[in-house]
């Protein structure tokens, strides 16, 4: 199903506000990158995406594997049920995952993930701040 145009789909499969905050990611972030991935195959990455006699991999735009990745990270959703919904083969979501996992971490791990301890005091409720002195963040 095309949910390009359904904010409420794009929110509620991937956690982007709509399609064109996605999309906005992607060619900000990945899409050099995902040009260029090195695919997963298991025991080793192959070298030039473009080059990889990838088979069912490619019959998924770069960008749909992408949707694809964040489907399953976001809702959890089953290699089995992705195969079925993407009609590819359950290997072939395995592969993509992967490879798009990796390439995820190595484009954001240089971001910050916490902020610094003086920012967290300052906008740490006065309860908190009481009965919790020393905590840094709530999962």
């Amino acid at each position: 199903e095309n949910i390009k145009e359904k904010e409420e789909l794009v929110k509620f499969y991937t956690s982007f506000q709509d399609y064109a905050t996605l999309l906005a990611f992607y060619e900000t972030v990945l899409e050099a990158d995902a040009k260029v991935m090195r695919q997963w195959d298991g025991k080793n990455s192959k070298d030039n995406y473009d080059e990889v006699k990838c088979g069912r991999t490619c019959k998924l735009p770069l960008l749909e594997q992408f949707f694809l990745t964040l489907v399953r990270l976001h809702l959890g959703l089953f290699e089995l049920d992705l195969a079925n919904r993407f009609s590819i083969s359950q290997s072939t979501v395995s592969r993509i995952t992967a490879t798009w996992i990796n390439l995820l971490y190595h484009a954001l791990k240089d971001i910050e993930q916490y902020p610094p301890w003086h920012i967290v005091k300052k906008y740490m409720p006065e309860a908190s701040r009481k009965d919790y002195p020393n905590t840094r963040m709530i999962i």
